[in-house]
């Protein structure tokens, strides 16, 4: 690893990427209140050839929002099919971790009220996620609709329509499809 740590530039020098997939406006205001409250704990990801933001885009808008003139920002030396790559990957792959929904809860319920907006989680303001019970199966088992015995199976899956259920079906289909490598389309 020759790449070194994050280094402090002048926003008006980093070229943000033109392809970038991910939709973000929502929530700039709040990464800017983050920044704000905390700093940047995580520094923007850059191409070292023409200073192209690999990763951080929304921290980059915040910082932008917020007027800062420099800003932490880590130079990798990665060509254009690697740097898209990385891009992908930084916004993709945390999306396959899951919550310990009781371990949540303890850390949430020592937070202050007031900080949950600046944390992400702001949903939960009204106490009513302390009063919920993830239990490991909510589903129960589930029924195999397929007509002919093929790798292909059809399943047909109720939503629920509560808060509740909902995060328990997230939960459940979630476990599902990473246990058993799942493709899915929703009809």
């Amino acid at each position: 690893m020759s790449e070194s740590a994050a280094i402090w530039v002048d926003i008006s020098t980093l070229v943000p990427w033109d392809e970038n997939p991910r939709i973000n406006h929502a929530v700039i205001s709040k990464v800017a209140e983050s920044i704000r409250r905390f700093g940047f704990a995580s520094p923007i990801i850059a191409r070292k050839a023409d200073n192209m933001i690999i990763a951080g885009h929304t921290r980059f808008a915040a910082a932008q929002e917020l007027g800062l003139d420099r800003i932490p920002v880590r130079f990798m030396d990665l060509d254009p099919a690697d740097a898209k790559l990385l891009a992908l990957a930084d916004n993709k792959i945390a999306e396959f971790a899951d919550w310990d929904h009781d371990a949540l809860k303890n850390i949430l319920k020592e937070v202050s009220e007031d900080d949950l907006p600046i944390i992400g989680f702001d949903d939960f303001t009204n106490g009513d996620f302390f009063d919920l019970d993830f239990d490991e199966n909510p589903m129960g088992e589930i029924e195999d609709k397929s007509q002919e015995s093929t790798k292909t199976s059809v399943y047909k899956i109720e939503i629920p329509n509560d808060f509740e259920q909902i995060m328990d079906f997230k939960q459940a289909l979630t476990s599902l499809v990473q246990r058993f490598n799942l493709h899915y389309f929703v009809s």
